[in-house]
């Protein structure tokens, strides 16, 4: 390489006016792929993952709904037995003070009277555990309202029953069950796009 540079190389026309040189070469190359199928696949497997996140929220959603439904009846329910076990407090404090009077006069035996005593007290009893537990429905209420303290309650509207139809609740517009379909399917596009590199 050495005889190939002479001293008319370093001549200073030449330098500052050189001559065009046609026997160089250079290349500036840029190789991309048109189109990256694993990353294809890839965003297609977040996709569905997304898609999967986003119906077990609505299915959240969903089950924080109908917990709150299932409370409300549950107290609307609890309620309307609080009523019929008042009235059943009056209607056996009647007895037994029917009873007393037919003690008095020698129509009853004072077992009788100790009979209708321990039937009112069942009933007070339980009339204290439905007041009991319609307390804690109340407050089983406000906590999924998301109220920072216990307020006490009144169920606004009469508990009414509504009759399911049959295959209604396993329909395909579940979205725990999309959920899974789109968790299934994000998991077969992450091993598609992985078992291809």
């Amino acid at each position: 390489q050495q005889g190939s540079i002479e001293a008319s190389d370093f001549d200073p026309a030449q330098l500052n006016d050189p001559e065009v040189r046609t026997h160089a070469t250079m290349a500036l190359s840029l190789r991309q792929p048109l189109f990256n199928l694993d990353a294809a696949r890839m965003r297609k497997a977040q996709l569905a993952a997304r898609d999967a996140a986003d119906w077990q929220r609505v299915r959240t959603e969903e089950g924080l709904t109908f917990a709150v439904r299932k409370a409300y009846a549950d107290f609307q329910f609890l309620h309307q037995a609080r009523r019929a076990a008042v009235a059943a407090t009056a209607a056996y404090e009647a007895h037994e003070q029917l009873v007393s009077n037919y003690l008095e006069q020698g129509l009853a035996k004072r077992t009788d009277l100790l009979e209708v005593g321990v039937a009112l007290n069942e009933v007070r009893n339980r009339l204290l555990e439905i007041e009991s537990n319609s307390e804690n429905a109340g407050n089983l209420l406000s906590y999924l309202m998301g109220e920072e303290s216990f307020n006490r309650y009144v169920p606004s509207d009469s508990l009414v029953v509504v009759a399911l139809v049959a295959g209604e609740a396993t329909s395909g517009g579940r979205s725990d069950l999309r959920a899974v379909e789109a968790g299934i399917a994000s998991m077969e596009r992450m091993y598609e796009a992985e078992a291809n590199d």
